[in-house]
């Protein structure tokens, strides 16, 4: 996947053996604020059995809020309900959700 904040789900399915299986604002990840924002969730299967590495060092901690507002809450990688690390390399096998 590129260095971009918002790749399209056309191009990560055309350039790897993934199926984006959700993609949609994460409710409740904001906080109270002028500007409240929300997070995003982005759930993957696998179609092939691949490696992957997640370089998500910013997730540790919330945005910060602006304008007098809260902090949002961090995000997360999960797989299958399991907390993985901010760095970290994995193995999927074919068909195990990845999210």
């Amino acid at each position: 996947m590129s260095n971009t904040l918002n790749t399209p789900i056309e191009v990560l399915e055309m350039e790897h053996p993934l199926r984006v299986r959700t993609y949609a604002l994460r409710s409740g990840s904001g906080e109270r604020g002028r500007g409240r924002g929300e997070g995003v969730v982005r759930e993957f299967e696998a179609l092939a059995p691949m490696e992957t590495t997640l370089l998500t060092e910013r997730r540790r901690h919330g945005p910060a809020g602006g304008a007098g507002g809260l902090d949002g809450k961090a995000g997360a990688n999960l797989l299958n309900g399991q907390t993985l690390a901010s760095k970290t390399t994995r193995d999927w096998p074919r068909g195990n959700p990845p999210h």
